[in-house]
């Protein structure tokens, strides 16, 4: 079952790197709680599929360019830690930018029910029950 867990977290980067919407929404549960970093200019909680929609429209209107590349899943049964590296352009300031973060991601019948990003990459695996 974590296996398919983790390919459903691929499958998220996926759908959203290639701005496929609905697919993305087919992969969320309607009431997703999506936490974002809060050092990101969109910092804060969103929930459900409204929630998520928001999200995208604010970093759409604030950034020209956000690309986000997992480095790796890691298989925590119902959870799957992902490291990220995410590059964004500014759209005033046209300045750039790169940082790392974590994905906590919660899986609950075949659909994200919560995603949460943490700065810091030990807090993530302490969040999931596991140390460094």
């Amino acid at each position: 079952m974590s296996e398919k867990n983790v390919e459903i977290v691929r499958t998220i980067y996926r759908t959203f790197a290639d701005g496929e919407a609905a697919r993305l929404m087919e992969l969320l549960d309607p009431e997703i709680e999506f936490l974002i970093n809060p050092a990101a200019p969109e910092a804060g909680t969103y929930h459900g599929h409204e929630g998520v929609e928001r999200w995208i429209t604010d970093v759409r209107e604030t950034l020209s360019e956000f690309d986000i590349a997992p480095d790796e899943f890691l298989d925590v049964g119902e959870q799957v830690i992902c490291p990220v590296r995410i590059r964004v352009l500014g759209k005033a300031s046209e300045a750039e930018a790169e940082l790392r973060e974590t994905h906590l991601w919660t899986i609950t019948d075949g659909r994200a029910v919560r995603m949460k990003a943490y700065p810091v990459h030990a807090e993530a695996l302490q969040a999931a029950g596991l140390r460094e």
